[in-house]
């Protein structure tokens, strides 16, 4: 019987987890080694992901997807992102048939996140947020593993250790729905990647609401000198109020290496006056897998605005 119909069987309730290293091991001779990954993790508290590209360690009793795994539930390294997994979650063995592989969770991944609480009880944040976090980490699983090509689909399973289950998939009360449905496998989801536009979109929404310590917060390459520091200040504080924009979703370059996002926006001048500025092209860079709004280059808006 084949690996996918043995495990899906109704009444599997035998903890029978096979080692991943039956199917997915690294043969090196060499105890530890790094490999450049790329992970994904929210972007702060909002609905997307963002790239984080960092080396794995891998050794070779363990396969590297399922260090993978171990990396995503260890965290970002970045504090711009925010980790996925409720602590405690742990990764028991990842297994491959064919182009999809099988994740096995221990049963923390069914708990709540610490900062949840009361809030689990709420509707409107069981249907909102609370989902949300659970949506993302899915898709920060599925994006992960098959960053590679060589794997298509994740199946989600989870080894029950204090209650009784028919069946170790993964259901749909994992995110919060009242159904014990039993959800197909993950397959990539490139819909909730950030991509340029959602960046210039965010720093624009700062402008909006003049969160000055955000937004700057958010602007890479900024001045080193207390004086440009200060004067950058006072420039936002006399800055115009946004009064609506638009923005296109951004070219990125051949290579990857930056972005242009067009910027339209209607503002009120000093004075009252409305004016507006269309397809204003803010230019972003890529580095380490982030997309980011060089200063120099919102200084350059700013100033049109003047």
């Amino acid at each position: 019987m084949k690996l996918a119909a043995a495990m899906l069987l109704a009444g599997f309730l035998c903890p029978i987890l096979v080692s991943a290293e039956l199917l997915l091991t690294d043969q090196s001779p060499q105890t530890a080694q790094e490999r450049m990954a790329t992970l994904y993790f929210r972007c702060g508290t909002t609905r997307w992901l963002e790239r984080e590209q960092r080396p794995v360690p891998t050794h070779s009793s363990q396969s590297y997807e399922k260090a993978l795994v171990q990396a995503l539930l260890s965290g970002p390294e970045s504090a711009r992102l925010t980790p996925l997994f409720p602590p405690g979650t742990q990764v028991l063995s990842v297994m491959a048939e064919g182009q999809q592989l099988f994740v096995t969770f221990n049963e923390r991944l069914m708990a709540g996140y610490p900062d949840e609480g009361a809030t689990l009880n709420i509707p409107d944040y069981r249907a909102g947020e609370g989902r949300l976090r659970r949506q993302l980490a899915m898709a920060s699983l599925v994006n992960t593993l098959t960053e590679s090509g060589e794997y298509a689909q994740v199946q989600v399973l989870v080894r029950a250790e204090t209650t009784l289950t028919g069946s170790l998939r993964l259901s749909s009360r994992y995110y919060l729905e009242d159904a014990d449905t039993l959800p197909d496998p993950l397959t990539r989801q490139e819909a909730r990647i950030i991509q340029p536009g959602y960046v210039a979109d965010q720093l624009m929404t700062l402008w909006k609401t003049r969160a000055w310590p955000a937004l700057t917060g958010r602007l890479a390459q900024a001045p080193g000198d207390a004086a440009a520091q200060h004067a950058f200040g006072l420039a936002l504080e006399a800055s115009p109020e946004i009064l609506q924009y638009t923005f296109t979703p951004g070219s990125p370059a051949p290579d990857g290496s930056y972005a242009v996002v067009s910027v339209s926006l209607q503002y009120q001048a000093k004075g009252g006056a409305e004016k507006s500025i269309e397809n204003w092209p803010l230019r972003l860079n890529r580095a380490e897998g982030y997309w980011e709004v060089p200063w120099a280059a919102f200084s350059a808006l700013l100033e049109a605005c003047r």
